[in-house]
């Protein structure tokens, strides 16, 4: 029996699935957000308005183990500002604006500051994480949105940056 074989089956899986993860998804719990803000319509919102603003959207896919999660998995939004070469090092061929990268250029894992830059009395905003940009086994780890406008790029560039440069 294959898959399509029974209809009724697969539209009442159908129905089932869209229906959970509909609840899920718009639940006040904000099981899809790491930090239990957003609901998972918001972090597209959140990830669209980034993107717009500083011409990239990131994030991170985190693990959660907790009693009650539905599931475990869970995506972390991260400043783009937050994404910086440790320790104010300059960029090379392997590191270029806090993206670590391999001989082809491929990104194999990101650098991102522990707290946001701005928040000058907290030390941690003087500390670097690094991110492999896959587990071992292959899963992502880092979700970074970038539209490439030239060979080499590694971070985005602002919609914004271009309409001011015209307006010049």
């Amino acid at each position: 029996m294959t898959l399509g074989a029974d209809e009724g089956w697969a539209d009442e899986f159908q129905r089932v699935v869209e229906s959970r993860f509909n609840l899920l998804s718009d639940s006040p719990e904000c099981w899809f957000d790491a930090s239990r803000r957003n609901t998972l319509t918001d972090m597209i919102r959140l990830a669209v308005a980034s993107h717009f603003m500083t011409g990239e959207s990131l994030a991170t896919v985190e693990w959660i183990r907790q009693t009650g999660r539905p599931f475990a998995t869970a995506i972390q939004m991260i400043a783009p500002i937050r994404l910086s070469n440790p320790d104010g090092l300059p960029d090379s061929a392997e590191l270029s604006r806090g993206v670590q990268r391999d001989a082809n250029g491929a990104a194999i894992g990101y650098h991102f500051r522990v707290s946001h830059p701005t928040e000058f009395f907290d030390a941690r905003s003087f500390q670097w994480k690094y991110v492999p940009a896959r587990k071992p086994w292959g899963r992502v780890q880092v979700i970074h949105i970038a539209e490439q406008l030239q060979p080499g790029q590694t971070r985005g560039v602002a919609d914004m940056v271009s309409v001011l440069k015209n307006m010049r």
